[in-house]
């Protein structure tokens, strides 16, 4: 029994002993604790966003701190060399250069000490849109004064973008042209996809005929973000019109649903106007003038039209099963 119990006091004395010297060659480095008010940022308009850190010294941290960027390619900030002898806040404006493509990135701040690296991660989202007429030649729009004329356009939401937009059309210098053209719809909302879309145009007959070099533009509500697109509109005077035979097509709707295998019909009118006669074909296209997806078609694809008569007639819209669920903008 004495044995056991002197083996056993000896061995307690060396777990004491190693304890001690295990507590005797840890050293605790002074460091420092970083944290951050966010670490998810959306720029949508602005070129700078400032992020707020606190840096804490602990066990007794003293003396300089940087801070920068892990990746400077596609960001920037103004890098920071401090003294830090008590807990502070601190300041970055993260930058972001007029040619950072929207999509999302993934960086971190580098904080640095002589003895520690330390990185705060970031998620940065720049979201915007862009708006374009479809004009595939790039030629000059015509249009008639006082007859209104349809405008294919595109607006693209770029990285989920999503917002109520102001439309109107503008001369080069900024210039509203409310006085002299009409534009429906003036206002729409882009939410996060590709819309699609044909705009109403009407030119009063007190703007001159002739070209004029013009702007569609379209301004966010929320982020005053303003994309533009120019254009150059000729408008031909009443003269022309009066001499030129043309006609007018009105549908009673422009929306449809229809299923999968199924049909819908709507009733429409062909106007003619100074004297047209003839043959009008019909061709289902989208918005950007390219044939229909395969599987959806339009049925009559050829209306007479004598002199000086409206042509009423029904256009029915077929669907084949084929076709994938969603919303088509066809035209």
């Amino acid at each position: 029994m004495k044995t056991n119990k002197n083996y056993f006091l000896l061995l307690l004395s060396l777990i004491v002993l190693i304890s001690i010297f295990l507590v005797g060659c840890l050293k605790i480095s002074p460091d420092i604790l970083v944290r951050t008010d966010t670490t998810s940022l959306e720029f949508i308009g602005e070129s700078q966003k400032e992020i707020k850190l606190l840096i804490t010294p602990i066990n007794g941290f003293t003396g300089n701190v940087e801070i920068s960027l892990n990746d400077s390619s596609l960001f920037n900030i103004n890098n920071l060399s401090l003294n830090i002898q008590n807990e502070r806040y601190v300041s970055v404006q993260l930058i972001k250069p007029d040619n950072t493509p929207p999509g999302s990135y993934n960086i971190s701040l580098k904080i640095k000490t002589d003895s520690s690296v330390k990185y705060v991660p970031l998620i940065i989202n720049v979201r915007d849109f862009e708006i374009k007429i479809v004009n595939p030649n790039n030629s000059p729009i015509e249009v008639y004064q006082n007859v209104q004329s349809d405008f294919p356009v595109i607006i693209e939401s770029l990285n989920k973008f999503s917002d109520d937009l102001e439309l109107k059309i503008e001369d080069e210098q900024g210039n509203p042209y409310f006085s002299f053209i009409t534009l429906e719809p003036s206002t729409l909302t882009l939410n996060m996809e590709r819309i699609e879309t044909i705009f109403k145009v009407k030119v009063s007959d007190t703007l001159s005929p002739g070209q004029y070099n013009l702007v569609l533009s379209a301004k966010s509500k929320k982020y005053n973000l303003v994309r533009k697109y120019n254009f150059t509109l000729n408008v031909i005077g009443t003269e022309s019109q009066e001499a030129t035979p043309s006609f007018e097509v009105i549908s009673d709707t422009n929306n449809f649903t229809i299923e999968q295998g199924g049909s819908q019909s709507v009733g429409m009118t062909i106007t003619p106007a100074n004297g047209f006669t003839g043959t009008v074909n019909f061709e289902l296209q989208t918005i950007a003038g390219s044939t229909a997806p395969t599987g959806i078609s339009i049925s009559p694809s050829v209306i007479d039209v004598p002199d000086n008569q409206s042509v009423p007639f029904t256009l029915t819209i077929f669907v084949d099963s084929s076709v994938t669920p969603g919303t088509y903008n066809l035209r």
